[in-house]
């Protein structure tokens, strides 16, 4: 008589899963504006805050993500100098880049980053789900809409 064990069992899934793309986002807390993390819809994407410089190499590293948000505060030698490590690890990574106060010194320094989209804060919600699904889109596609 058969018993039941877990050896002979087989699952099948409901339905087919798909993966979110994963998306990196690197801000400071206690910024006026709401953050980044609170405008992306957490059924369309999974969201990785990180905190900090090194947790950002490590998620990086890691989790392999889709696209990275990163705000650039006003103080930012550091974080550029971050960016350009991120960029040498992961050359084809799509950055998004927030700064948190307008500067033609910040926009200019970020240029060879290539990141694909640039914006000052604050960010409108549809502005931010538009760069990143235009950074996840395979390449020569448009996102739709």
């Amino acid at each position: 008589m058969p018993t039941a064990g877990g050896r002979h069992r087989t699952t099948q899934p409901d339905a087919q899963v798909t993966a979110r793309p994963r998306v990196l986002i690197s801000e400071p807390r206690g910024l006026d504006s709401p953050p980044i993390a609170e405008l992306l819809d957490p059924a369309a994407y999974d969201v990785v805050w990180c905190n900090g410089e090194q947790d950002v190499l490590e998620q990086l590293v890691q989790r392999r993500p889709s696209a990275l948000v990163f705000a650039i505060g006003p103080g930012h030698p550091s974080e550029i100098t971050l960016l350009h490590l991120l960029r040498r690890i992961a050359p084809a990574l799509p950055m998004i880049l927030v700064a948190t106060t307008p500067s033609l010194e910040t926009q200019k320094m970020t240029q060879e980053l290539r990141p694909i989209y640039y914006v000052v804060r604050p960010v409108d919600r549809a502005e931010i789900h538009e760069a990143i699904a235009a950074a996840i889109a395979p390449r020569g596609q448009r996102p739709p809409g």
